[in-house]
């Protein structure tokens, strides 16, 4: 055999070799990315509520009940605030949050349309059960993510949906005890597991306080 043919051969079992490393230690692949149509996007929130039974193996350990009032299931709670992250995992994640930043042809609009009955949804799930929910920080991180959320839907604005998801992202990594997850500091109920509401002082409290009066909950 010639020596460039070995070369070659050789190459190419190396790119193939590299695919299939990045697809075993690349980018988080636990998340698919969803684009398309509205539809499409519900579709993908089914199949998560579906599969979202899983979490009672995934949790370290039990929440403790007084976080909750006694009329709902604190598992139920807890689910419910997995399966809502889950959602904006698939419409900020893997590139997706740069669809809806402006880019002059309005087409981050179009993007913003698509997903804004997803969006008020999730906002009216939590909302739902905010009233159950008698720790005070954590209902005050529902309670902003409901705000924030709402309000990205009117103003289209990237950054009130990046902050939507790391407030429920933090939320959620937090209660659930996920680990391997970065920590955001978006939400207050994270001083609850040590860590520090940086971004919560820095960033989600100046938007909440820039929201109108009935959108704001501060």
């Amino acid at each position: 055999m010639k020596k460039s043919t070995i070369i070659s051969i050789g190459s190419v079992v190396i790119v193939i070799a590299g695919i299939g490393i990045y697809s075993l230690f690349g980018e988080d692949n636990e998340i698919p990315v969803v684009s398309g149509s509205e539809e499409e996007i519900e579709r993908e929130v089914q199949e998560d509520h579906e599969d979202v039974g899983a979490l009672e193996e995934e949790v370290v350990e039990e929440t403790p009940e007084e976080i909750f009032n006694d009329d709902m299931d604190p598992l139920e709670i807890r689910e419910t605030i997995q399966t809502v992250h889950g959602v904006l995992n698939r419409i900020t994640g893997h590139g997706q949050l740069d669809t809806y930043r402006e880019s002059g042809d309005g087409s981050h609009i179009d993007n913003f349309k698509k997903v804004e009955s997803t969006l008020l949804d999730q906002a009216n799930v939590i909302e739902e059960i905010v009233p159950r929910v008698q720790h005070d920080l954590l209902r005050k991180d529902l309670e902003n993510f409901v705000a924030i959320t709402r309000y990205t839907t009117e103003t289209h604005d990237v950054e009130h949906l990046l902050y939507s998801h790391r407030i429920i992202h933090d939320v959620e990594t937090v209660l659930n005890e996920v680990s391997g997850k970065n920590i955001f500091g978006a939400a207050t109920f994270v001083e609850s597991a040590g860590y520090e509401p940086a971004a919560y002082e820095a960033v989600v409290k100046p938007l909440l306080n820039n929201l109108p009066k009935e959108e704001s909950e501060e």
